[in-house]
C-alpha cells in the first residue's frame, strides 16, 4: 500500500482510518476487529479494510502516520529553535518541546480526531512496539529531544534516566488524555482558554520529575539490584 500522508487520504480510506481511531480509543487495538470498523464506518463490504489497507496492523501505521506526521514537524520547529538557541541542555525547553506539541491535539475538532484516545490506549497495552512502528521519521524530532533530555540529566544513572523518559511519555499521555475526556464529557468543564497555562504548569510538573535528585531510598534500592 502508498504511504497515505493526510492530503493524499481518499474519502472512503479516510472514513475507516477516523471511525477506526475512535474504535481504537474506546477498546484497545486488539478489542476491535476489522469486520467492526466497516461496519461502524457504514460500508457493506466488510472486508473495506483489508482492501485499503491490507490489515489492521497496517490500519494501525496508517493512523500513526496521519495524526504523528505533523506533530513532529511541529516538535522539529521548537527543536529547530532550541539548537539555534544553544538550549539543548536545557531540560525545561526539552521538555516543553516534547509536550507542548502533543496538547494542542486538544484543539482538534473531538468529532475528527480520537488521537489522545488511541495513544492512551497504545501506551496503557503496548510494548511500544506500534507507536515505532515502521516509519522511525514520523518520529524523528521527538528521539532527538529524547536523545538531548537524556545528555542533559548525565549527572544522573544511565538507568534512571532511561526510566524517567519512559515515565516521561506515559506522565505525559495520560494527563492529556485526562484533559481530553473531560472536553469531551464536559465533567468537570474544561476551557481551552487555559490550555496555555495547564500546559506550562504541566512542563513545570514534567520538569521537576525529570530532574529530580536522586533519594537515597533509590540509590539503595539500585545498589540491592547490583547486588544481586
Amino acid at each position: 500500500m502508498p504511504n497515505h500522508t493526510q492530503a493524499q487520504l481518499a474519502a472512503t480510506p479516510l472514513e475507516l482510518l477516523v471511525v477506526a481511531e475512535r474504535l481504537f480509543s474506546m477498546h484497545g487495538v486488539d478489542g476491535v476487529s476489522t469486520r467492526e470498523i466497516a461496519r461502524a464506518a457504514g460500508q457493506k463490504n466488510h472486508s473495506a479494510v483489508a482492501y485499503h489497507f491490507g490489515s489492521k496492523e497496517a490500519l494501525v501505521e496508517r493512523i500513526l502516520d496521519y495524526r504523528l506526521v505533523p506533530i513532529n514537524t511541529r516538535r522539529e520547529a521548537l527543536l529547530k529553535e532550541l539548537e539555534a538557541a544553544g538550549k539543548t541542555q536545557d531540560v525545561r525547553s526539552l521538555v516543553h518541546a516534547l509536550a507542548a506539541p502533543f496538547v494542542e491535539e486538544l484543539r482538534a475538532d473531538p468529532g475528527e480526531s480520537h488521537y489522545i484516545g488511541f495513544i492512551s490506549q497504545l501506551v496503557a497495552t503496548d510494548d511500544g512496539a506500534r507507536l515505532r512502528g515502521a516509519n522511525i521519521e514520523r518520529n524523528a524530532a521527538t528521539y532527538t529531544l529524547g536523545d538531548y533530555l537524556f545528555d542533559a540529566l548525565a549527572h544522573l544513572p544511565a538507568k534512571l534516566r532511561a526510566n524517567r523518559l519512559q515515565m516521561l511519555g506515559a506522565q505525559l499521555t495520560a494527563v492529556v488524555a485526562t484533559w481530553d475526556r473531560q472536553r469531551r464529557e464536559e465533567t468537570p468543564p474544561f476551557r481551552s482558554a487555559d490550555l496555555p497555562w495547564m500546559t506550562e504548569n504541566l512542563v513545570d510538573m514534567l520538569t521537576a520529575g525529570m530532574q529530580a535528585p536522586v533519594s537515597a531510598a533509590t540509590a539503595a534500592a539500585q545498589e540491592q539490584e547490583q547486588d544481586a
